[in-house]
């Protein structure tokens, strides 16, 4: 029945039905939320250790969950808008060093945040945190903290994986209850429990990864190029430059990349527009496998985004000079359903003329970094060579100041009042526009230390006179 009132729809709202389709229609025993009986935890290690404390989570608690959203240093604050925007229930929102740390009633606000958030990298759940005593050697305070902090029979079912470096206390464990230790997770699998542990000064916290695979991965893409900006680092230079749903649904605001690639930026702006969720289009967490999985209120989450996407009139505009990343982009964009948001042209930067002319510019051109790593050409109609005299790296230097300088001639020409918000790891390359950055964000991405640039493009004489004269009329 689901199937038939497809017809008629909208790409993304297809997605959205089939996904709840999916989990409505799939039994409980699909999910495995049969809860097993708690036992007693072993204490013969803890008497061994006076001072430790270690505060665990009970499986089956529902209440007062504690999460951290991981995202790229410089995009926390991009992260807690997020959490207080678009995810109910979410309280006591902190943003951190590389992340954001967030309360919820319940374990729904961390369903929500895997399905909403778009500039983070993972939804870590709390499970235990405490105090290491530093008189003692630390390997055995870690070992006793890991050994003791979770009922690991109850949170580990027989035949689960988990994955942790420290997982020797966990192991030994679940040995002496059970008899055996868990096999390890196949080479290149999600672990059904993967596991992260932060420790600051003598306070260990350990967290269970609802999210498994990176939040960047959205689902909508057949593969990852590797020096493409990921989908989280464009969502979190979006919400730094200003593009939201409302700015986009007012229509005051017409967003351009003029070096769009394979079209990243757009398709994240198109999702923000349409108010699309970004974890819409993945079909594993590792969540769903776990014993205290929630049915009702994943079936409840999945609902809420299928009632708040909405139809957009307007559209992004993008330019790139490569015809092959052009067709990565045209793939990817139908494959998420921005087909009818977004409008790609093919030519040099510096003779694309946008219909109508935007008020913001967002981009990333090539500064050195990402050229000869992505699956397209370096240089548009040829062919590389390595005979004698070709020298790539000074080609690679010379395409990034040519590419830098018809940018600033597509700014002069075409962006005349508007915002450019500009992505850069090179500050050579950007001395080519000759403009000065009226504010600058740092991030880090990919291990390299990066800058969002923005500027604000002035009026050209002649349209100042143009404006002068329409406002004496």
């Amino acid at each position: 029945m689901l199937s038939s009132k497809l017809e008629g729809r909208g790409p993304v709202l297809q997605l959205l039905d089939r996904a709840l389709a999916q989990v409505c229609k799939a039994p409980a025993h699909h999910f495995k939320v049969t809860k097993p009986a708690h036992t007693a935890p072993s204490t013969s290690l803890l008497s061994s250790s006076q001072g430790f404390r270690a505060r665990s989570l009970d499986l089956q608690q529902a209440r007062a969950c504690s999460f951290f959203a991981t995202c790229h240093p410089g995009l926390e604050q991009a992260v807690a808008k997020e959490l207080s925007e678009t995810v109910p229930g979410t309280t006591v929102i902190q943003p951190g060093r590389a992340g954001v740390s967030f309360r919820g009633a319940d374990i729904s606000v961390g369903y929500n945040a895997n399905l909403w958030l778009r500039s983070a990298i993972r939804v870590l759940l709390l499970l235990a945190e405490g105090p290491i005593d530093p008189n003692r050697p630390g390997g055995d305070e870690l070992y006793l903290f890991f050994r003791q902090a979770v009922d690991w029979c109850a949170r580990l079912p027989e035949g689960h994986t988990f994955k942790l470096r420290c997982r020797d206390a966990i192991c030994d464990e679940l040995r002496s209850r059970r008899g055996y230790k868990p096999s390890p997770p196949e080479s290149g699998t999600i672990p059904d429990l993967p596991l992260y542990t932060t420790a600051y000064k003598d306070h260990v916290c350990l967290y269970a990864d609802m999210s498994g695979d990176s939040l960047h991965r959205r689902g909508y893409r057949a593969a990852m190029h590797r020096a493409s900006l990921n989908e989280a680092a464009a969502a979190g230079i979006l919400s730094l430059a200003g593009w939201s749903f409302e700015a986009a649904q007012s229509g005051r605001c017409r967003l351009v990349d003029p070096m769009c690639g394979s079209g990243t930026l757009l398709i994240e702006a198109a999702l923000i527009a349409t108010n699309t969720p970004p974890g819409i289009f993945r079909q594993h967490w590792p969540f769903l496998r776990w014993p205290d999985f929630d049915l009702p209120a994943w079936r409840q989450a999945l609902k809420a985004t299928r009632e708040r996407p909405v139809q957009w009139r307007g559209y992004v505009q993008g330019n790139d000079i490569y015809d092959s990343a052009l067709w990565l982009a045209h793939r990817d964009i139908e494959a998420a359903g921005m087909q009818d948001y977004i409008q790609l042209s093919e030519g040099p930067c510096d003779c694309y003329r946008p219909n109508p002319v935007p008020t913001l510019v967002v981009t990333n051109p090539p500064w050195g970094a990402r050229l000869t790593e992505h699956g397209y050409s370096e240089r548009p109609n040829r062919s590389r060579s390595n005979s004698a005299g070709h020298n790539p790296q000074q080609e690679s230097l010379a395409h990034v100041r040519e590419s830098w300088h018809q940018l600033k001639s597509f700014f002069r020409d075409q962006c005349s009042g508007s915002s450019a918000f500009i992505l850069s790891g090179n500050p050579e390359a950007t001395k080519e526009l000759n403009m000065r950055p009226s504010s600058r964000t740092s991030l880090s991405l990919g291990g390299i230390d990066c800058q969002v640039l923005e500027y604000k493009i002035r009026p050209s004489k002649a349209e100042m006179f143009r404006q002068q004269a329409e406002a004496m009329r």
